[in-house]
């Protein structure tokens, strides 16, 4: 471990999980099971929020496909619980 750095036993769990769940899946990057935080378990999640979301090309980055498909399902669970 690099030093100035501190495992957290979240962010691992995280990690572990994010492997489990979406290895093998078009468009999912493995992240390294370290349970430090950085931009590769951010990249993972914002990967698994797009598979989540039908995105078939994944990326890094929140973009505007990614934001519309984000705020299309949260308004209809936001309504669906709210009205």
């Amino acid at each position: 471990m690099k030093r100035g750095f501190f495992m957290d036993a979240m962010v691992l769990k995280t990690q572990q999980w994010l492997n489990r769940a979406y290895r093998g899946m078009t468009g999912y990057v493995e992240v390294s099971e370290t349970g430090n935080t950085g931009w590769a378990t951010i990249n993972a999640l914002t990967r698994a929020l797009q598979i989540e979301l039908g995105i078939t090309q994944t990326s890094s980055n929140f973009g505007p496909t990614t934001t519309a498909r984000f705020n299309s399902r949260i308004h209809r669970v936001f309504f669906f619980f709210f009205f």
